[in-house]
């Protein structure tokens, strides 16, 4: 769904591929092309991991946001399953050399369109 968004826009294909393959599983297991391992690329392997630390320590409607720790130890669990493990341990290794890393809520945003009436 957000690769063929990004399909009708101006952006480069890295992104696109990016977005399209993010939801691959290092095992293979993943969608929508059944990639598996170094198949997956790079900047979807990494995008995948920030992807679920992200979903997991942010609230939700539906539940609460999981600990830093609980969101660390799903991504050493799922590690070789999901996740690239090399990235995994980079990514747990950049949460501790900058632990208050926060990117602002609001990283890109739509042009205000004024409606008339």
């Amino acid at each position: 769904m957000g690769a063929g968004i990004l399909l009708g826009c101006d952006v480069h294909p890295f992104y696109v591929e990016t977005v399209l393959h993010h939801h691959e599983a290092w095992d293979g297991s993943g969608y929508p092309s059944g990639l598996h391992g170094e198949e997956i690329p790079l900047s979807a392997r990494i995008l995948a991991v920030t992807d679920v630390y992200d979903a997991l320590t942010s609230q939700r409607p539906y539940r609460v946001a999981l600990s830093d720790d609980a969101a660390r130890e799903h991504l050493l669990q799922r590690a070789s399953i999901n996740y690239d493990p090399t990235v995994v341990v980079a990514f747990l290794h950049l949460l501790e050399i900058f632990p208050n890393f926060k990117l602002p809520q609001l990283v890109c945003a739509l042009p205000k369109i004024n409606l008339p009436g």
